[in-house]
């Protein structure tokens, strides 16, 4: 296997292509998880030749989960002189929550400390030999991180003349690169045994805004629908996937949150996993985390409702014409924060002694008392209210947003019966109440939750609706949580201007988004 070669101006389209291809050609050989890591990295060191030029060595660093503060290096030496690793790399406190990181002259003892393991002589000693000659013909040491579109996979680092890269394509093809990585990686994860862990697969404990979204009714409308044939669905697992796709762009190719679970017909996100708050404040955490789950809430109910509009129209309303009975679907989603445990469970594939393969499950997932919290919310949230032990709801509970931005809803919503369509803990409301936040005024309900305790209070949220026939700019701002609030929090609670720029391209994009799900529905229903 060799490395690609080029310079920067050799780059062509296909180079990205091809290495995309390598790639997944790497995960579905049956070799070792070691060497299948070190294939990859070849692929993307050798692409990211293409790009700054072929006489460099590479490092690819993974922080490694299973070790706090220690790390795996492979070492790429100049194409065509083959590779190194994995080794043990130094300590290095890695800056999570950065596209890049140059390293000063101040900063030589850690650079030579990570690197150091990949020289097989001279260790500490022949990287520093190594760094000075760099240095000295111009170049600086600097890492990238994969960490921003994808769960974090791990950094690249290399010497390069800062002057003469164009930094922002650069990133973009290793992001990229980065994301189909993962995508492949995902599957060959769960059954493979390893000798540790990639970054993005930590075992840890911290705080994150937790999000579970559920469809009302499915089950009783999946029954009924067998009474139309398997036509019937069919169109409404159209819908279904329409619906997930949504979610998906929303959530993971933002980069703004993970979806973690599958529940059958829903799913479990996280958000503020990545995120490090100004003045490393926890309060600013909440605040992030928190504003994400609500802008990324509101979305997911917004674009629903056009969804499940062209489902009933184009795709169940020949059923309903011919059979009474009921084929509703509601969106319930259900929000809370604080910390949760992230961990894998399961067994992995295993060699038995004879030399066969034992296979097994191995999951990665968040959980925790706040996860159950949030889940027992999703299950009451846009329930009818004769099935939720409401305790105690005043009435401004329903009497819509509190923000001067957006109309107010109708003060006789609820007679409609139901609880709100998203509710959220007390917990993350207050984070959002002080003035500026997204939540100034919270109200809230209190219900009875089986399990949980006598009582508890909750916000509940009721979205403004999404009308398609504005311009993209004017319907943002018709949301409750509009793109330019949710940005200024964020700019408030993180220095990293990433989350910012990534709500206001959602925000913006949301008609689009909408409309071009909504013509493929409706093209799979015909």
């Amino acid at each position: 296997m060799t490395d690609p070669v080029g310079t920067p101006s050799a780059l062509q389209s296909e180079d990205l292509a091809n290495t995309v291809l390598a790639i997944s050609r790497e995960f579905i050989s049956s070799k070792p998880y070691d060497e299948v890591l070190l294939g990859v990295c070849r692929r993307i060191a050798g692409f990211v030749r293409c790009l700054v030029g072929p006489n460099v060595d590479v490092w690819y660093v993974f922080p490694n989960s299973q070790l706090p503060g220690e790390t795996k290096v492979f070492r790429f030496l100049p194409s065509g002189q083959g590779s190194r690793g994995p080794f043990e790399g130094g300590a290095w406190n890695s800056p999570w929550n950065a596209d890049h990181h140059l390293f000063e002259g101040s900063e030589t003892d850690a650079l030579c400390n990570l690197i150091g393991p990949s020289f097989e002589n001279g260790g500490h000693d022949a990287a520093r030999q190594l760094v000075e000659v760099q240095q000295g013909s111009g170049r600086k040491f600097v890492v990238f991180s994969l960490c921003r579109l994808a769960r974090p996979m791990g950094y690249i680092l290399l010497p390069v003349k800062w002057n003469e890269i164009d930094l922002e394509r650069l990133l973009w093809h290793v992001h990229y690169l980065q994301r189909k990585a993962f995508e492949y990686f995902e599957a060959f994860y769960q059954a493979t045994s390893r000798t540790y862990l990639p970054s993005f697969y930590q075992r840890r404990t911290k705080p994150v805004s937790i999000l579970f979204c559920d469809l009302r009714n499915s089950t009783t409308v999946f029954q009924v629908l067998r009474i139309g044939g398997d036509d019937h669905i069919r169109k409404f697992l159209s819908f279904f996937k329409a619906f997930m796709h949504l979610a998906a762009e929303y959530i993971v190719s933002s980069g703004l949150g993970t979806i973690y679970g599958f529940t059958g017909d829903g799913f479990m996100a996280t958000f503020g996993d990545h995120i490090v708050p100004a003045r490393a404040a926890p309060e600013l955490h909440a605040a992030g985390a928190g504003a994400l789950a609500l802008f990324v809430a509101e979305r997911l109910h917004r674009g629903f409702a056009h969804l499940y509009n062209v489902w009933r129209d184009k795709g169940i309303h020949s059923f309903d014409l011919e059979h009474n009975e009921d084929v509703g679907i509601r969106l319930g989603i259900g929000l809370g924060y604080g910390s949760v445990h992230f961990d894998e469970f399961g067994t992995s594939r295993r060699e038995t002694a004879g030399g066969a393969i034992s296979r097994g499950l191995l999951y990665y997932n968040a959980v925790g008392d706040h996860m159950n919290v949030a889940a027992r919310l999703c299950g009451i949230a846009h329930a009818e209210l004769s099935a939720v032990d409401i305790v105690d709801r005043p009435a401004s509970a329903f009497s819509g947003s509190t923000s001067s931005q957006a109309p107010q809803r109708r003060a006789d919503d609820h007679l409609l019966a139901y609880l709100a369509p998203i509710v959220a803990t007390k917990p993350l409301a207050l984070a959002q109440s002080l003035p500026g936040r997204l939540l100034p005024l919270p109200v809230f309900t209190t219900v009875r939750l089986k399990g949980i305790g006598n009582r508890i209070p909750v916000q509940e949220i009721w979205p403004e609706p999404l009308d398609l026939r504005m311009r993209p700019e004017e319907a943002s701002r018709t949301s409750r949580f509009p793109p330019d609030r949710v940005a200024q929090v964020m700019v408030e609670a993180t220095n990293d201007p990433f989350y910012a720029t990534q709500v206001k391209d959602v925000g913006l994009a949301e008609c689009e988004t909408v409309t071009r799900l909504m013509n493929s529905l409706s093209s799979e229903l015909q």
